[in-house]
């Protein structure tokens, strides 16, 4: 696969065929290959960390997408992380998460109350 498109359209199906550890290897296989994340991947991959309660991954992403300059910029990505640490059962940071927030919808206070 040469395109972010190509590889966030396999992790998303890993993910939606209940094969999250899959949508985790091809994620690091992306990397590897030097294709970088966008938001979209890492909305995926929040997703998958949450699945499998990797709540150690999870913030190793949040660390990315703050170093990236992409926090802020999209509220699904914020609902991603909100639901990936209630997920991870770490209220207290998704709580964080979303108090942070400049922008929530009904599906940032959904995540914290389905927990």
């Amino acid at each position: 696969m040469k395109t972010i498109v190509a590889w966030n359209a396999h992790i998303t199906r890993c993910i939606q065929c209940g094969q999250a550890y899959d949508a985790i290897k091809c994620f690091k296989k992306m990397k590897d290959n030097g294709i970088s994340p966008n938001v979209v991947t890492f909305t995926c991959i929040l997703k998958a960390y949450g699945i499998v309660g990797s709540l150690s991954c999870g913030k190793h992403i949040h660390d990315e997408i703050m170093n990236g300059g992409y926090w802020g910029k999209d509220v699904i990505l914020g609902n991603a992380l909100i639901n990936m640490y209630g997920k991870c059962d770490n209220l207290s940071k998704a709580r964080e998460v979303l108090h942070e927030r400049l922008i929530r919808n009904v599906v940032s206070w959904n995540g914290m109350m389905g927990r």
